[in-house]
């Protein structure tokens, strides 16, 4: 066997990121055992695997939000993938995921065959419900959103407090970036731009 076969030569100019997004999921031939993440085109999700170290592709991760980041871009089919049907696919893993139901309007477990299938496969039921849930909104500038931190937010009057006195619930919604606050007008905007006054004095 000429293992010079394994060796992969890079090109001078760097691919498109959809042109690595859409390559398929390549383990490797080494044997270590390292969690990565690679782009799968035909649930449309960035999905974990174990890399082994050597050879490969571009579509190869360290994070999930690297991923997301370099492929969330990619073009998807203009049918919401919530409306597409449940696919267990031909093959016969037993892989735990969830799918969103439009009948019962709910993201519902299923097993995974593995291969195959389409974009309304998700890994979690909280990344379910962030894609199709009823909560999912487009958050606006300087906003991002978050799956249980929407009711309890800094703003121009308590952002100078050492710890917001938050309930203990989840509610999902757009949140202020790291580093902004809410003005009186809903907006997130840095600290400094707040108008003076509206912060209360610790220790009253």
């Amino acid at each position: 066997m000429n293992f010079l076969a394994l060796c992969t030569c890079i090109s001078n100019s760097a691919p498109s990121s959809n042109s690595i997004c859409l390559q398929p999921k390549e383990e490797g031939p080494c044997f270590a055992l390292f969690l990565r993440y690679y782009y799968n085109k035909e649930t449309g999700q960035c999905e974990r695997f174990t890399y082994g170290g050597c050879g490969g592709n571009n579509n190869n991760f360290e994070t999930q939000e690297d991923c997301e980041a370099a492929c969330g871009s990619v073009p998807t089919p203009t049918t919401s993938v919530c409306k597409l049907e449940k696919v267990v696919g031909p093959c016969r893993a037993n892989i735990p995921r969830f799918f969103y139901n439009k009948s019962t309007k709910r993201c519902q477990k299923f097993i995974y065959g593995g291969c195959t299938g389409n974009g309304n496969n998700f890994e979690t039921k909280e990344r379910c419900e962030a894609v199709c849930g009823k909560t999912k909104r487009p958050c606006c500038i300087n906003e991002r959103f978050s799956r249980c931190n929407a009711h309890c937010q800094r703003n121009c009057s308590n952002h100078e407090l050492p710890s917001l006195p938050c309930p203990r619930i989840c509610v999902s919604g757009c949140v202020c970036k790291k580093g902004l606050v809410r003005d009186s007008n809903g907006d997130c905007i840095s600290p400094r731009n707040c108008p003076s006054g509206t912060s209360p004095t610790l220790g009253n």
